[in-house]
Formats: structure tokens, sequence, C-alpha cells
């Protein structure tokens, strides 16, 4: 029943970050030793049912094709678009690793934002409402903002985005 609530839990936080109309990477490693990638099939149980319901239903394409670890493809690198690999080549794993290096390039144009005149703002930490930014701090949920983090780097960067949001909403900026 755990592992049903993490897998519903992971397929819920993947749908909400592919909600956009934007290309999507999903890269890494989903331990799942027994998907037919040709196919996009695997065991009938809830893990591989889950992701590979969410991997089609989203449209992904899987470009590994070739063993990640053993004979077994792990590590992938999923996308929305079928077309935005243009190499993918295999490397012999790191250091003590147990996993080959997956290597790719996407087929994109970098894109080069105009240059426009920017002002420099700065915070004015002496005017700050400390009382309501500590009062705003306070009354976080941090069990709730923590929820969805599933490691270190998740977690900070919910951390700060719930400080920033603070900072701004309580210390005033001057140019």
């Amino acid at each position: 029943m755990f592992l049903r609530l993490i897998i519903c839990n992971t397929v819920k936080c993947l749908k909400f970050l592919c909600s956009t109309d934007k290309t999507v990477f999903l890269l890494g490693d989903f331990n799942l030793p027994d998907a037919d990638w040709e196919y996009y099939h695997g065991p009938d149980n809830v893990v591989y049912n889950s992701l590979l319901d969410f991997i089609n239903s989203y449209g992904f394409t899987q470009f590994v094709r070739h063993p990640t670890r053993d004979n077994h493809i792990l590590d992938l690198v999923l996308c929305t678009s079928d077309s935005i690999i243009k190499d993918i080549d295999m490397l012999p794993p790191i250091g003590v690793s147990d996993h080959n290096v997956v290597l790719f390039s996407p087929n994109v144009s970098p894109t080069v934002a105009p240059v426009t005149e920017s002002v420099c703002e700065i915070y004015n930490w002496k005017n700050a409402d400390y009382e309501a930014l500590t009062c705003y701090l306070n009354s976080v949920n941090w069990n709730q903002v923590f929820q969805i983090c599933f490691n270190v780097e998740e977690c900070w960067n919910a951390f700060t985005d719930v400080l920033y949001e603070a900072v701004n909403l309580f210390v005033p900026k001057s140019i």
C-alpha cells in the first residue's frame, strides 16, 4: 500500500511538471529493468503500470536503446518531442558507478535574448518590516512545503522559494 502511495504521488508530481506547452525532458535511473522500451510495456504491477501509463499518455519517447546496467535499460532519456535528440551514446561507468554513462545532444539552437538596459534594484533592509517577515515565515506550514521534495536540492529550492517570496513582500527595493 505504501509503494502505491509513493508511485501515485510521484506520477502526480510528474504530471504537474509536464503541464506545459514546452518540450519536456525526464532523465535518470527509473529502475524499470523489465520494461520493454520498443513497445512501452512492462509487467502488470502498480509501479510499471503507473509509470508506463504516464509516459504513454504524455507522449514521451524513450531514446536509450542499449543497456545501462548489466543487460537492462535503467537510465532513461524521455522527451515529449521525438525529434529533439540528434545523438545518443553509451560510455563506460565513471568511478565506482555500476551504470553506464548516457551522453546525448539535443537538436536545438540556442536563442539569444535581446540586450536591454537593466536597472539594478537592491533590497532596502534598513526599511524592512521585520515583524511582518517573521510572522509570515512562522506561519508557513513547512511540512507541507517539503512534502513533495525527494532530495536535498528540491528541499533547498522549496525553502528558498518561500524565503524569496517573504523578502519580496516585506523588504522594499531601492534603485
